[in-house]
């Protein structure tokens, strides 16, 4: 059996990749396929946290642990879910540094993006990094980021997956007046939160009967600035923000609304866009990263321009007024999720990618 040790991330903090880390450690599927160890590799409580003394002893600790494994047991690969962005970045590299001393094969399953245009990471620090290794990116669309430095046949695509809670049905509109949209997030503002609320503003001008909930904890955006920003646009009351929701919450918050707008300036392969879908709901986003995988326009969803309120709200509104179309974009969404995107489907795709190496 093949031995596998994996360092990748799991929650805390709550975002992509570390929920994708949690069902690999929760896979048994894969720990039936392979001889698995795992180490964490986050050294962050929740995205907000700045304490540099806890982290660096984190980071020492993980160090010392790494260590122990590679001296007791020997490994055929070693798997790692690395950072893309600044020091995060230098802290994964060096963890490679000397794993190389101990294991040949090296894969790297990258969650982000930004290698190419990384202005703090040289090309040669990169060339380094990557040397040898094999990839595996979520999207067709995300290769130009490693193509400079990995040979075609060495990088692999793996889409993630999510869990699909049971008896979910396709939604409907039809007995609907007041059209329920929602956004679940990180509160960051290259996920276009603003522009979302600025949609929300437009559609009150055109008197169409909407609720938008926003949901997931502050980042780069302050609780205040956000409502603040409500209150001016006067649409306190139409716009709400909820905070981070979790669990049954998170479940209810999919159930109860009708479609799920997420305009990101920057991403990768969002998480959300899984969840939403495996609840029957249209998507309306942008083209970044790999969503247009996730997203065929008109046919679960629609794709819009970046920066584009004004897009937004006629997506929403046309969803409105023609619900049929609705009905036929929510049915879609769960039949794509189904055949593509269930953990079941994830968990077959990385055991024949690690299988392969």
């Amino acid at each position: 059996m093949k031995k596998i040790l994996m360092v990748l991330h799991y929650p805390p903090p709550v975002h992509g990749a570390s929920l994708v880390g949690e069902q690999i450690i929760n896979s048994g599927y894969i720990k039936r396929c392979f001889d698995v160890d795992i180490l964490p590799l986050s050294t962050r409580s929740d995205l907000n946290d700045g304490k540099v003394i806890g982290k660096l002893c984190k980071y020492l600790k993980l160090n010392v642990k790494l260590f122990f494994k590679l001296f007791k047991k020997k490994y055929d690969v070693f798997y790692m879910t690395p950072s893309v962005s600044g020091i995060s970045f230098y802290k994964d590299f060096f963890l490679t540094i000397y794993v190389r001393l101990f294991i040949n094969k090296i894969v790297y399953h990258f969650h982000n993006k930004g290698l190419q245009k990384n202005k703090w990471i040289p090309s040669i620090i990169s060339r380094l990094f990557l040397k040898e290794s094999c990839v595996i990116l979520l999207s067709d669309k995300l290769k130009y980021d490693v193509e400079r430095y990995v040979e075609n046949e060495c990088v692999y695509i793996c889409p993630n997956g999510v869990d699909m809670e049971a008896n979910i049905v396709s939604k409907s509109i039809k007995n609907v007046s007041t059209i329920k949209i929602m956004l679940l997030s990180n509160m960051i503002k290259s996920k276009g939160v603003f522009d979302l609320i600025d949609a929300c503003k437009m559609l009150n001008n055109l008197n169409v009967d909407y609720e938008c909930n926003l949901y997931g904890p502050c980042y780069d955006i302050e609780k205040t600035d956000l409502l603040r920003y409500i209150k001016t646009k006067k649409i306190f009351g139409k716009v709400i923000y909820h905070g981070g929701v979790y669990g049954d919450a998170k479940k209810e918050a999919y159930k109860n609304n009708h479609v799920f707008v997420f305009p990101t300036y920057n991403d990768c392969f969002p998480l959300v866009l899984l969840e939403a879908m495996s609840y029957g709901m249209p998507i309306i986003s942008t083209s970044e990263g790999g969503i247009s995988d996730i997203v065929c326009d008109s046919l679960n969803g629609f794709i819009v321009d970046k920066h584009s309120p004004l897009e937004i709200t006629e997506k929403i509104k046309y969803l409105l007024e023609n619900k049929d179309v609705y009905e036929e974009l929510s049915k879609n969404s769960l039949e794509i999720f189904a055949d593509r995107y269930s953990v079941k489907a994830f968990e077959q795709r990385l055991v024949r990618i690690l299988d392969d190496i």
